[in-house]
């Protein structure tokens, strides 16, 4: 595969990654709208578990794109080192693997 096609390929999976975000988040907050009254009128604090569940969404699909970044950079690192057989690439490639890691 080329370059090229490994871009567009990337750029069609953040696409449609951020897409698919926009849509949940959307409808999410469209299910949950209540009738907002006067902008500027004091309003009571009430606890509303929803807030925390669109914490999560938005937590859980940046992590879903920040986890495909990172293989896609392991899988470029892993081919770069085949051709080079370079340390510092296995240096990059142990960095990327711990940020692997570490947001799963």
């Amino acid at each position: 595969m080329n370059r090229t096609k490994k871009i567009a390929i990337l750029l069609a999976v953040l696409i449609a990654l951020t897409a698919v975000a926009a849509i949940l988040i959307v409808t999410y907050q469209n299910s949950i709208r209540r009738n907002p009254g006067f902008p500027f009128a004091p309003r009571q604090y009430i606890f509303n578990p929803a807030d925390i569940e669109l914490y999560y969404l938005a937590r859980t699909v940046f992590s879903t794109i920040n986890i495909v970044l990172t293989v896609i950079l392991i899988i470029n690192y892993v081919s770069l080192f085949y051709k080079t057989k370079s340390e510092f690439t296995l240096g990059l490639l142990l960095f990327a693997s711990l940020f692997l890691i570490k947001e799963a």
